[in-house]
């Protein structure tokens, strides 16, 4: 790897709480974002990663608030995204402090958005986040297919194809969360990770599965990527990001030592 690996714990939120993605793991951290933001930027987290669902309208200044104080809180950057799609709801949560912001995209995001925000703020403060899942042969389907994160609807559109697109207009980096590891604790999905990995030559971020220190190597070493975003791991108190930056460190790979982003 070129770069060095970052570890970045990663959550859906809902009601201003951290959502249990496993409900057979209890939480051994706090489910406030700001408290739990404040325990893993002390456990070596190289980034934080939120991802509201609520309605983005009605909880912009709820969120300003709570993003303001999270930024006075820890010593790594802040990523924070909703279910948002115009220029001027980004360029918002940009103004509240947060170092980027996450497009998580959905059937109808403008790839302009990617353009737009990055040519006016920097890509480096723009991140694509693509949820999907891999389709059965014989299906009709692309077999990497966008899927809509909170309805888990289908798009019918193809993500690797997305991906490609995302990096021509101009993201330095993309996040990719499998929907269907999401929560097991099993492993990551290596083939999506892989075909998304082949495809673009941008830092890519995984994210959904991670149960075990060797997910993490495998996602690395397996299909090669620059980013290992989790959250049931850190939220089981399983494992700790400084722990995992350890075991990649045992087993020869080169992690960051900054909170700078990408």
């Amino acid at each position: 790897m070129l770069k060095p690996v970052k570890v970045i714990p990663c959550f859906v939120l809902e009601n201003k709480r951290i959502v249990n993605k496993n409900l057979s793991h209890e939480f051994k951290i706090s489910s406030d974002p700001l408290q739990a933001a404040r325990t893993l930027s002390e456990q070596g987290a190289s980034e934080l990663v939120f991802i509201d669902i609520d309605a983005p309208r009605e909880r912009m200044e709820i969120w300003a608030r709570i993003l303001k104080q999270i930024k006075e809180n820890v010593t790594v950057p802040v990523t924070f995204g909703n279910n948002m799609n115009t220029v001027d709801d980004f360029e918002q949560l940009l103004f509240t402090g947060v170092d980027r912001i996450a497009i998580d995209v959905i059937a109808n995001t403008d790839p302009a958005l990617i353009d737009i925000l990055g040519r006016n703020h920097g890509s480096q403060r723009v991140l694509p986040v693509i949820s999907g899942r891999k389709n059965q042969p014989g299906t009709g389907r692309h077999r990497y297919e966008i899927i809509q994160r909170r309805t888990r609807e289908s798009t019918g559109i193809d993500l690797v194809e997305w991906a490609k697109m995302a990096q021509m207009l101009g993201a330095s980096s993309i996040m990719i969360h499998c929907l269907d590891a999401e929560g097991t604790m099993q492993g990551y999905d290596l083939e999506l990770l892989s075909a998304v990995t082949s495809a673009v030559s941008v830092p890519v971020i995984a994210s959904g599965g991670a149960g075990e220190l060797e997910h993490f190597y495998q996602a690395v070493s397996q299909s090669g990527v620059s980013g290992l975003a989790a959250s049931t791991i850190f939220t089981s108190g399983k494992a700790t990001p400084g722990q995992v930056k350890e075991y990649l460190q045992k087993n020869n790979i080169k992690v960051d030592s900054t909170s700078k982003v990408p």
